[in-house]
């Protein structure tokens, strides 16, 4: 019954971010069909209330996968391209943005309502209820840039979902998730 109504919550934000995407609102409705919507529909249709945790507590194990992740990344970089960075005009308008329209919805879609719809305890690394849920986060990122190469978010999903089971709160994948968003906008690879 619980992967039943997170199909549901998904599929209905995943057609509200479809019909905002022909709207010069869509940053609005992607913000609403990822945050306020579906909250108030598990708690009026599902009768259910979604519990959000935001408490860092865990800030370290953010920053040791921040710094590993960014590591990893920087080395790709430097092998597969020619080093040159792409710093935005605005830093502070793009770290805004991706803060309150990309990082914070996102996660407390994915990670606080999906996942945390679903999750169980268990003691694997990566649980099939991240895997199933960092799919749809691929599919929708497909569907939203309209690119079959955006199934490469899978993997950074699968990060966020882990940080957010083992932390149980929202603020290790927000942060990891915006600093991802952030040094991908500055350090293209793909």
């Amino acid at each position: 019954m619980k992967y039943e109504r997170t199909l549901v919550i998904y599929l209905f934000s995943l057609l509200l971010i479809i019909i905002g995407s022909f709207s010069r609102y869509s940053y609005i409705i992607n913000f609403l069909s990822l945050t306020i919507l579906p909250i108030f529909i598990y708690d009026k249709m599902f009768k259910t209330q979604i519990k959000l945790n935001f408490k860092c507590k865990d800030i370290k194990l953010s920053l040791i996968t921040l710094l590993s992740t960014l590591g990893a990344y920087t080395l790709v970089f430097f092998i597969f391209k020619d080093g040159k960075f792409n710093i935005p005009q605005s830093i502070g308008k793009l770290s805004l943005f991706q803060a309150f329209y990309v990082a914070i919805p996102e996660e407390i879609f994915f990670r606080g309502i999906l996942l945390g719809s679903i999750k169980k305890k268990n003691s694997s690394i990566i649980s099939k209820e991240n895997v199933l849920i960092s799919i749809l986060f691929g599919i929708t990122h497909v569907i939203t840039y309209k690119n079959p190469i955006m199934l490469k978010v899978i993997f950074p999903s699968l990060i966020l979902g882990f940080l957010f089971e083992k932390t149980e709160s929202l603020c290790p994948p927000i942060i990891v998730h915006f600093s991802y968003n952030i040094i991908y906008t500055i350090i293209p690879i793909f």
